[in-house]
């Protein structure tokens, strides 16, 4: 797997107990979303490893416990080993509201690779987000809803949708 379809999430600190929990420093917050594993570099390698809990022990601290690492000792071996996860666990599958903002200056295309235009701002409604693109010289507002989305690519910047019918002719 190529380092340009991961995400560093952070790295091991240290050991945190007996048991073989550690000590996560990473600068998202992990309990945002809802990893069966992660990806631990050691020695040159990309290793899975299932997360057994993950809990917040202090800003930006977590404190983690992975099925196979059940001593102080195999915990220690993880010291300072770097975190990953594929992009797609992190941006397109739990993708939310909160984070819509950062979509400004992406390009949205439909669902037949036809380019609709670059949006411009979001517009966090209370009902749903909406993006606000410019259309041939006009403003559109569209509903930003996972049914509409087909994917998010953040490396090209750009979304896919599935645009609802006469939405282009408003």
């Amino acid at each position: 797997m190529k380092d340009k379809n991961l995400f560093n999430l952070g790295k091991i600190l240290k050991p945190f107990s007996y048991k073989g929990e550690v000590s996560v420093y990473s600068t998202i917050d992990l309990k945002k979303y809802s990893f069966g594993s992660i990806l631990l570099r050691i020695n040159s390698s990309l290793v899975p490893f299932k997360i057994k809990s993950l809990k917040n022990q202090k800003t930006n601290i977590y404190r983690i416990s992975f099925d196979s690492i059940d001593s102080e000792n195999k915990a220690e071996k993880l010291r300072n080993v770097e975190i990953y996860c594929k992009k797609n666990q992190l941006f397109e599958e739990d993708f939310n509201a909160s984070e819509t903002k950062q979509l400004i200056g992406y390009n949205l295309i439909d669902i037949n690779k036809k380019h609709i235009g670059e949006i411009i701002n979001i517009i966090n409604n209370y009902q749903q987000d909406l993006i606000e693109v410019m259309y041939i010289e006009k403003k559109l507002l569209i509903p930003y809803v996972d049914e509409l989305i087909i994917q998010i690519d953040h490396d090209k910047k750009v979304i896919e949708m599935e645009l609802p019918d006469g939405i282009l002719d408003l």
